[in-house]
């Protein structure tokens, strides 16, 4: 017998599926990521139809059984559609490249409740601060990274264990991490940071909301984690969803 189970979730994609039908792919609170079946959802008459719709945080109950691929979602309601986001172009593609990251990086079934609420909490801070976008999706990324196992030392020298914030510039070496001025001559460096820009870095990595904008920063640390992600999994190439801005 189908288990009858009531979850949140963030709506990663959608695909329609024979005449009527939808196959969504969601993140949820409770089950991780997972695969559903809503019937009849292109129908004028289906409730759930638009509801299940990418970047809307739902609530939803639906027939678990465990012999099925698809799970049936029988009924949807929303929790939060994220309206400012989706008006403006620029934190729209952040908020995609976000669940792009999840839907590629994410694997099945895994259940992470820190990470869910980070996720809904940095879509919540780009919907209300229109511009910010970038600067909210980098701290997602460290978030991230933290989260996926690859955490990132911002305060100390990655071989030293000396105060990254009295270096003259910073080094970072996929392999080693973060390093200061001294332990970079060394090493092989793959990204350089001066010191103005890495204590922006600093700031960036933590819980502080008032790190300044600087638009060449952010796109230098978005190629950066693209490169520092594609060289810790095979399988990643690019976020694609960037490509857009």
């Amino acid at each position: 017998m189908p288990e009858i189970l009531k979850t949140q979730g963030l709506v990663l994609s959608k695909l329609n599926f024979q005449e009527s039908s939808k196959i969504v792919r969601v993140y949820t609170k409770d089950f991780g990521k997972m695969s559903f079946l809503v019937k009849a959802a292109r129908s004028s008459k289906s409730k759930s139809g638009n509801i299940v719709d990418a970047l809307n945080n739902i609530e939803f109950i639906f027939y678990k059984k465990e012999s099925r691929d698809l799970q049936l979602i029988t009924e949807a309601t929303l929790v939060n559609f994220f309206p400012h986001l989706k008006e403006n172009y620029e934190s729209l593609i952040y908020g995609s490249a976000i669940i792009e990251l999840l839907d590629k990086l994410l694997h099945e079934n895994e259940t992470n409740f820190r990470l869910f609420r980070g996720v809904i909490r940095i879509l919540e801070l780009i919907n209300s601060n229109p511009g910010k976008g970038g600067m909210y999706f980098v701290k997602f990324l460290f978030f991230f990274l933290d989260e996926l196992g690859y955490r990132l030392e911002t305060e100390k020298c990655a071989l030293c264990s000396a105060p990254l914030s009295i270096s003259a510039n910073v080094g970072f070496n996929f392999e080693e991490g973060f390093l200061c001025s001294e332990c970079k001559k060394d090493r092989l460096i793959n990204f350089s940071f001066s010191a103005e820009q890495f204590k922006k870095v600093q700031c960036l990595s933590s819980r502080d909301s008032n790190c300044g904008e600087s638009p060449e920063l952010i796109e230098k640390l978005i190629g950066f984690f693209e490169k520092y992600l594609s060289y810790q999994i095979d399988e990643f190439k690019e976020i694609k969803s960037l490509k857009l801005i």
